[in-house]
């Protein structure tokens, strides 16, 4: 038997418990309306949509009325709309027509790219549809207010808007006034109504906004498009993976089933169990008798069959079995295949195609069984023949000099496997030194599980102890953790080794800092200077916070006290709430990583961190001298109480953070939680490249600045994603994660170039690499980056970045990305650049800034007003103060 048939029959014995029941199965196949593939099929084809164009802008949902005029004036004597469902089918299908025409025809919420509608019937029986809609611009924040409205109409002003508004698009009444409402479960609406007063939108986490409902004291009204009686309701779609999910399942998802005879059934025939569970309502029979259809979308989607060799899919009966059997069906894939083999201009272009943009240029004929050149569309332009259109594929091809697509994949290092990082440490030995290839093989074993792992202690202590240090240093666990035998060590030596750590600096380097700082400080910064000192020798603890706008020395003046306790044999922590105002410190970490908080701290309002009493870290605290937060009003309260907690547990102290002395360091005026001339010279300069960027509001401003700035021939990254849950892996397809663009984590396709600057997104080593350390690429190799590190301390350092899988914190769903931790960096979101001066820099704000803090954030970069250019439209710019913040 060959191995794919085989396969086959093993995958049909994996999809049966009972393998009595092999051979009996009975499936309702896709092309049955309603079925449970045919609802699947249509889930894959939105996200098809979201794999090429994104996230839907708005969700739509539009509702049938059996009051609505149409219905009522047909109505014969003593008839009432229950008993014209044929009359309610009708009118709602020519209301949904016009109301997809107003959408997509005459734009009214801007040029439509793709659009989808789904019909569901009510537990009344009445049809409601939900209509996604992809828009070529997207919805900025800035302008959901002027399409989504969550206001009552002033009656004065518009009486006919006011009562369509009030008839038709309000909740309830529930809560006190209805406490029987059927949306009440434990006192509360399931709906969350009513809905809190709130002067702004909010777009959350969840990808549900929170419209602006203002109260009528503040000024409440309405804007809308009106459409006569039309009850509907307008959602937008913010960036949300959990939104997406839900959705493209939710529009899909089919009528409520249920079975009300319990009795012992086939449990593969899904036909029996099917007819059992469905239940038709008069008004969705009259749907289909009059074949309306339960689905539309524009563009087309067309199905492409993937198999390995010899593998289609064959359905044959007792008169063709032979002829099945001689004869290989012809799939799309085969075709596609033959499709290149041909000698004319259609087959040489259908060699440039990969397998999923087929369809653009090409026709599936059913009858023929082959791809057919399309006769309309947009003409190719420089191939006389070829049209373009909108229709979509699903599938791609794969490399086709290996046998199966697993071996394809791997090939092309598509996959995670011991073997990548197998290639990664090989590319490292030929390019590093000792320390580098180390440094490379600890950040692997730090963010991976591998498989093939067979150390030896007695032969490999010493680098063991030293990778064990490296682990303690950023997870704050031990090497057994990962997987790794422990070393052969005391058990104090990894409490000393956090001691040492914090001990270990050059006093001569000390002392000249010393030296020549302490001459320059001004008036204020000397009194600052010397009260702190006086608390450090008095060792009875304090709380200062030190609050100056940015560029006027508060980097300095921490320094200098850094230095001063250092060379008093006394531990000084420094500790910022970015990477990069870590790295401008010496020995700075970011203090999620120092303090080892939550990640979703914002969220856990009595949260602790993660420090045991013995460890190394709460040895460090305890005799830290002080501890300076610099940045801290990035930083949510929740980190500081969280803190306070543990350190008055380390020291059994009830006294605030437990006795310690703690500066906080920080400028509330900041943000609350094209090129230079001359670069074609000095792109590769990492001087002149650390003292210049270019800052932006929108992290999509960035990438598009990123994308055209520097010269020279580009290389590909493409990340490999996985869903975590394997049981998710049907709902989101490969191509969907790649598609994902989730802030704090690299994108899937990272394009470089030597001198290209980056910024780090994760922490390797502290305090050398930390989040938001910038970087700029000396040499690319296939699996690993050597780059050079650009400000603080370790400025000029050369360092190596191993790609290293990312499971971002706040996403609804556990997918993981195997890519470099980086983004480019030559221009860079104004919060990222926080903590950092520069000698020149550029502001593009053409998008304006969220709030007065960023503006000012990006303003006081530079020291001087000429070293500060500025691109904004009309020469204007929003400067948007929050009163309440200033009171």
């Amino acid at each position: 038997m060959r191995k794919w048939q085989r396969d086959a029959v093993a995958g049909n014995i994996d999809g049966n418990l009972n393998p009595n029941d092999i051979g009996n199965a009975f499936i309702l196949p896709s092309s049955y309306i309603g079925s449970p593939r045919n609802m699947q099929e249509y889930i894959q084809d939105a996200m098809t949509y979201v794999r090429h164009y994104g996230r839907p802008d708005l969700f739509i949902t539009f509702t049938c009325n059996p009051n609505w005029e149409e219905i009522q004036t047909l109505l014969l004597p003593g008839q009432q709309a229950i008993h014209r469902h044929d009359l309610t089918a009708r009118v709602f299908k020519q209301k949904l027509k016009s109301l997809i025409d107003v959408i997509v025809k005459y734009s009214i919420f801007g040029i439509t790219r793709c659009w989808l509608y789904t019909i569901e019937w009510q537990k009344r029986g009445l049809p409601h549809a939900h209509i996604l809609v992809w828009l070529k611009d997207r919805i900025r924040p800035e302008e959901i207010d002027q399409i989504i409205s969550a206001e009552i109409p002033d009656p004065l002003s518009d009486q006919e808007l006011f009562d369509i508004v009030t008839k038709h698009m309000i909740h309830g009444p529930c809560g006190a006034f209805n406490m029987t409402s059927p949306c009440m479960e434990n006192g509360k609406c399931k709906k969350k109504f009513p809905k809190p007063h709130t002067n702004d939108t909010i777009t959350n986490i969840d990808g549900y906004p929170m419209y602006r409902r203002r109260s009528t004291e503040n000024g409440g009204h309405t804007f809308t498009i009106r459409l006569p009686n039309f009850p509907n309701q307008v959602e937008f779609d913010n960036h949300s993976v959990k939104s997406i999910k839900y959705i493209c399942k939710y529009v899909n998802k089919g009528s409520d089933l249920a079975i009300f005879e319990v009795q012992n059934i086939n449990k593969n025939d899904e036909i029996a169990r099917y007819q059992m569970g469905r239940y038709i309502s008069s008004n969705e029979a009259i749907w289909h008798i009059l074949s309306f259809p339960n689905h539309e979308r524009d563009p087309a989607v067309q199905h492409l069959a993937i198999h390995l060799e010899n593998g289609q899919r064959v359905y044959f009966t007792e008169e063709n079995v032979l002829q099945r059997a001689f004869e290989a069906p012809k799939t799309t894939l085969t075709e596609f295949f033959t499709l290149c083999q041909k000698p004319d201009v259609f087959g040489q272009f259908a060699k440039t195609l990969v397998y999923g943009d087929v369809p653009r240029y090409f026709t599936w004929n059913k009858s023929s069984k082959k791809w057919e050149p399309r006769k309309q569309g947009k003409p190719h332009p420089s191939i006389t023949g070829i049209f373009k259109a909108k229709t979509l594929g699903r599938l791609y091809t794969v490399h086709p000099k290996q046998r199966t697509y697993q071996d394809a994949c791997r090939e092309l290092q598509l996959l995670e496997d011991d073997n990548h990082w197998d290639l990664t440490l090989a590319d490292t030995a030929l390019t590093s030194t000792p320390n580098n290839i180390q440094d490379t093989l600890h950040r692997i074993r730090q963010t991976n599980q591998c498989q093939n792992i067979d150390y030896t202690p007695e032969m490999y202590n010493e680098a063991l102890v030293l990778i064990e240090d490296l682990c303690v240093l950023i997870s704050n666990l031990p090497l057994n953790h990962y997987g790794m035998p422990s070393p052969n060590r005391p058990a104090t030596d990894l409490v000393n080794t956090d001691l040492q750590r914090e001990n270990q600096y050059d006093h001569g380097s000390l002392a000249t800092i010393i030296m020549n700082s302490e001459p320059l400080l001004t008036g204020e910064q000397k009194n600052i200077y010397d009260r702190i000192m006086l608390a450090v020798a008095a060792e009875q603890g304090g709380f200062f916070f030190l609050d100056a706008p940015g560029g006027t020395g508060k980097t300095f003046l921490i320094s200098l006290i850094l230095a001063k306790i250092r060379s008093q044999q006394k531990i000084a922590l420094a500790v910022a709430s970015s990477g990069i105002a870590a790295t401008l410190l010496d020995g700075g970490r970011t203090a999620h990583s120092t303090f080892k908080l939550p990640l979703d701290v914002h969220n856990k309002p009595d949260a602790m961190c993660n420090i045991k009493k013995n460890s190394g870290i709460a040895a460090v605290l305890r005799k830290s001298s002080i501890i300076i937060w610099d940045e801290c009003t990035m930083a949510h309260k929740y980190s500081l109480e969280a803190l306070n907690r543990t350190m008055q547990d380390l020291n059994s102290n009830n006294k605030l953070f437990g006795g310690a002395i703690l500066l906080l360091s920080g400028d509330f005026r900041q943000t609350l939680p094209s090129t230079f001339p001359d670069i074609q010279n000095n792109y590769l300069n990492h001087e002149w490249l650390s003292q210049r960027a270019i800052l932006a509001a929108k992290n999509v401003d960035v990438d598009e600045i990123n994308f055209q700035l520097l010269p020279g021939d580009l290389m590909s990254f493409k990340s490999i994603d996985t869903v975590v849950d394997e049981n998710e892996s049907v709902n989101f397809p490969i191509e969907f994660l790649n598609s994902l663009d989730i802030p704090g984590m690299p994108p899937h396709n990272i394009l470089l170039k030597i001198g290209s600057p980056i910024i780090l997104l994760r922490n390797l080593n502290p305090p050398q690499l930390c989040n938001g350390t910038r970087l700029v690429i000396k040499k690319i190799t296939g699996n690993i980056l050597e780059a050079t590190i650009l400000a603080g301390k370790f400025k000029g350092k050369v360092v190596l970045l191993p790609r290293i899988p990312m499971i971002p914190s706040d996403s609804t769903i556990p997918f993981k990305r195997l890519q470099f931790p980086i983004r480019l960096a030559f221009a860079m979101s104004i919060n990222k650049s926080q903590g950092q001066t520069m000698s020149i820099c550029g502001l593009d704000l053409e998008n304006p800034c969220f709030s007065h803090g960023q503006l000012y954030v990006a303003c006081s970069r530079v020291g001087k007003p000429s070293n500060l250019f500025v691109l904004a439209k009309d020469r204007l710019t929003k400067n948007i103060v929050h009163r309440l913040v200033l009171h």
